[in-house]
């Protein structure tokens, strides 16, 4: 590892780059150095401890901070960097997918909606069952079941709201499931909180 890079951690920065035993969690605020102490320590591991690059995954929230990553790796170990696996928690929840989605019935073909993928298909579903767009709007549908799945409860909605999405999901579930799963699609709604 550069000297220039470990000498400007703090001592507890310090500290947790060089504890290689058992889990360990970083708490810090933004802007406290958690990326710099984070990569700083995977250097540490593949330097110092021997670690191989290919048993290390580097996972973060956003592409941002990915790429922030990225770039500090390579700046701190060159080529060294080969075979680490990086990137955010949506990429590499992804790739293992497929990799080893078989092993949980999911073929490697398998798709993952985007936010207009999804507000298209909400359009499709209340289009065949009937459903308003005036009244209630797609993305007031997607936020609810965002929030449906998010509280496991749906009791903040209105009644009308609540019959408009059974008879939404009743008849949008069965057409979305020949559409989609007939072709080994994986039909995902995140939630956009994350």
């Amino acid at each position: 590892m550069p000297k220039d890079s470990f000498s400007e951690l703090n001592p507890p920065q310090r500290k947790a780059v060089e504890t290689i035993d058992g889990p360990l969690l970083i708490m810090a605020g933004p802007g406290s150095g958690k990326t710099r102490v984070i990569t700083s320590r995977i250097a540490y591991l593949i330097k110092n401890s021997g670690v191989s690059p290919h048993r290390i995954a580097a996972v973060t929230f956003t592409n941002k901070a990915d790429k922030e990553m990225q770039a500090r790796l390579q700046s701190l170990l060159g080529h060294g960097v080969r075979g680490l696996t990086s990137g955010t928690f949506h990429s590499f929840c992804a790739m293992t997918l497929r990799i080893d989605g078989e092993l949980v019935g999911l073929g490697r073909d398998f798709v993952i909606f985007d936010d207009d993928d999804q507000i298209n298909t909400i359009k499709r579903g209340m289009k065949e069952t009937d459903i308003d767009p005036k009244r209630f709007s797609p993305r007031s549908i997607l936020s609810a079941i965002s929030n449906a799945k998010s509280l496991s409860t749906t009791r903040r909605s209105s009644p009308e709201c609540l019959n408009a999405m059974r008879r939404f999901f009743s008849k949008a579930t069965q057409q979305i499931s020949m559409t989609f799963c007939s072709k080994h699609t994986l039909f995902s709604i995140r939630n956009r909180r994350y």
